[in-house]
């Protein structure tokens, strides 16, 4: 079989019927919401001096960012199962937006940490209702979509926190963050105005019966698993990726440019 021919099959598939646009918007904003989020652990140290932090409480905001990035998973979905998905994205994209807006304001550590959660909140929105939009516009071609929004992920996490360490280096580390608010904006409004609406209102169980659903699936064996395995691999993960570039720029002795740049060719292999 011509490999040519069948990645132009899946082009054409992909971007047919008007649906590439919204692909497209949904990737892109897919890099900058992984990118900014991994941006995180390159100005930790600018978080140190600038508010007389320990390295462990500055660590700390990459719990808090993930931990909320986590915890808003399951509303997302069940916000999803209930509403526009294009308004659920286009929201968390903005809550995002107002996330980082505080972090980057931010004069004390209370309201840096407060920033930080709600920037996961906005951030743990828009996952799960990317895969659900994503299974409805492209029942047959899901593994292609998704490789490409995953992709972009990947390309996003390896650009965007060299490009800022450069803008911290160079001007504040605030400007570090500030270039991706324009960005995610924008993004929102062409998914609000590009992106097809999909309502899912025929499920009308409430929130707890959706939840002793959920905890039905979870105790089969397999899921549980499956959930620990996962919970060890991000503790992991986490673990390490919150302190290796300060690890790469005081230990080793690069600039912070260098060792977001190795930071950001580590991180897409353990993401993928």
């Amino acid at each position: 079989m011509n490999v040519s021919n069948v990645l132009r099959k899946e082009v054409n598939g992909l971007w047919s019927d008007g649906k590439g646009i919204s692909l497209v918007a949904i990737a892109i904003m897919w890099v900058l919401l992984v990118g900014a989020r991994m941006i995180c652990p390159i100005i930790i140290m600018y978080h140190q001096s600038s508010f007389n932090l320990s390295l462990t409480v500055a660590g700390f905001l990459v719990t808090v960012l993930w931990f909320c990035s986590a915890l808003g998973q399951f509303l997302g979905g069940i916000l999803a199962d209930r509403y526009s998905e294009r308004t659920i994205m286009a929201a968390g994209a903005l809550i995002v937006t107002l996330g980082i807006g505080t972090v980057v304001t931010a004069k004390v550590p209370l309201v840096l940490f407060v920033a930080t959660a709600i920037w996961g909140f906005g951030h743990s929105l828009y996952p799960v209702v990317r895969i659900m939009f994503l299974s409805d516009v492209y029942p047959d071609r899901l593994g292609s979509a998704l490789g490409v929004t995953m992709a972009t992920g990947d390309i996003g996490q390896t650009v965007l926190p060299p490009l800022a360490a450069v803008l911290a280096l160079s001007i504040a580390w605030q400007a570090g963050l500030w270039f991706v608010i324009p960005a995610l904006i924008v993004l929102a409004i062409v998914i609000v105005y590009f992106v097809p609406n999909q309502n899912r209102s025929s499920d009308k169980s409430s929130p707890p019966e959706r939840f002793e659903k959920l905890v039905d699936e979870i105790k089969h064996p397999t899921m549980g698993l499956i959930s620990v395995m996962l919970f060890l691999y991000i503790f992991i993960w986490q673990s390490f990726t919150a302190f290796y570039p300060t690890y790469l720029i005081t230990v080793k002795d690069l600039s912070p440019s260098i060792g977001s740049i190795v930071f950001g060719i580590f991180s897409p292999w353990v993401c993928s």
